[in-house]
């Protein structure tokens, strides 16, 4: 049964209450517009998911502004009178795998020899063939490298932590296209108070609704007919703004079929996974003035980065991160599975610790 059309009054309608699909809005609404939102869950913020955890609030999304000067969410963050508290993740202390820590100074050579390793391998891009990846890419390097197993798990731990900030795993990142993004000056922040704050300030005024699946997008005609399971929406304009899985799987039909082009960008295109696992304890047995605290290992299903929120939050809390085929693969396993993964290297490093 065709759903029932409703006229919109609206100007544009935007699909998704995401961050991208709320920008819009605002910045529409903003220039005298009319705009309606359309969400497909029952919140706003899409990534940004912000929860009370004890005494302080934890992002399970999007945590930080990379790079404060020049942001656009910056001055937002200023307007909305949140503080952005400096993080610094080379604040970090490394622990072998039979729970000793390393050396500072041998920590500092290994990152900056593995910075300057990274920018050769980033050089290769323009050279690089498209199924070539970055893992290729540091193989070519390394090939020939006289380097103890000391020395090649500390640069697998390197390696590992820098797919957890890439959410993929190097032999599925582009060698062409890796470094092929600009960044944003000033270090990194994040907030006491959470990233919520960023959706509810940027939906104030708009209207929004929620539980709202967009299914049909029919643009052949002098306006665009939005349907949803109930009913459906007329504007002169729509502004897509859903996860890339919703296009790929089809979530929404497209009338006419989206151009080829696009179509062959949503094919080639993937989501990285990145996930936090956050433990509270009674108090801080690891005693660490360190930000973030990185553990090597000889298993194949490990959290390689943890930060300590007792510097930034003053609260006895851990947050485990993992990237890529990891992830992927721990989503599979129990919350009791995942816990002993991420207690294990606690325990080595620091004897008993309260659970």
């Amino acid at each position: 049964m065709h759903p029932k059309c409703y006229p919109s009054n609206a100007d544009a309608i935007v699909v998704g209450a995401g961050v991208a699909g709320l920008a819009a809005a605002h910045s529409l609404q903003q220039q005298g517009f009319h705009v309606l939102v359309l969400e497909a869950g029952p919140n706003i913020g899409g990534r940004i998911v912000s929860r009370p955890w004890s005494e302080i609030v934890i992002d399970l999304g999007a945590q930080w502004i990379h790079g404060p000067e020049g942001n656009p969410i910056t001055p937002l963050a200023r307007q909305a009178g949140v503080k952005c508290l400096p993080t610094d993740f080379h604040n970090l202390r490394v622990f072998q795998v039979d729970g000793k820590p390393l050396p500072d100074d041998r920590v500092g050579q290994y990152a900056g020899a593995y910075e300057a390793l990274t920018a050769r391998v980033f050089a290769m891009a323009s050279k690089a063939l498209r199924n070539q990846s970055v893992a290729d890419g540091f193989r070519m390097l390394l090939q020939d490298a006289h380097l103890t197993d000391q020395d090649w798990k500390l640069l697998k731990w390197f390696w590992n932590a820098t797919e957890v900030a890439s959410a993929v795993d190097m032999d599925e990142m582009s060698l062409r296209y890796a470094d092929d993004d600009e960044e944003f000056k000033g270090g990194d922040c994040m907030f006491k108070e959470g990233f919520e704050w960023l959706p509810k300030m940027l939906s104030k005024g708009l209207t929004v609704h929620l539980n709202e699946p967009v299914t049909v997008i029919d643009y052949r005609g002098t306006t665009i007919e939005v349907q949803t399971p109930e009913r459906s929406y007329t504007a002169s304009h729509v502004i897509v703004t859903v996860p890339l899985g919703v296009l790929q799987h089809g979530r929404i039909l497209f009338r006419p079929p989206l151009p080829e082009e696009k179509q062959a960008a949503l094919r080639q295109l993937a989501m990285g996974v990145l996930n936090k696992f956050i433990m509270e304890f009674p108090r801080d047995f690891w005693h660490e003035d360190r930000e973030f605290i990185g553990f090597m290992s000889d298993s194949d299903l490990f959290f390689p980065v943890y930060m300590n929120l007792v510097p930034v939050l003053n609260q006895p809390v851990l947050m485990a991160f993992v990237g890529g085929k990891m992830a992927r693969k721990m989503e599979t396993l129990s919350d009791e599975e995942i816990t002993e993964i991420a207690l294990r290297p606690l325990r080595k490093a620091f004897g008993d610790i309260a659970e």
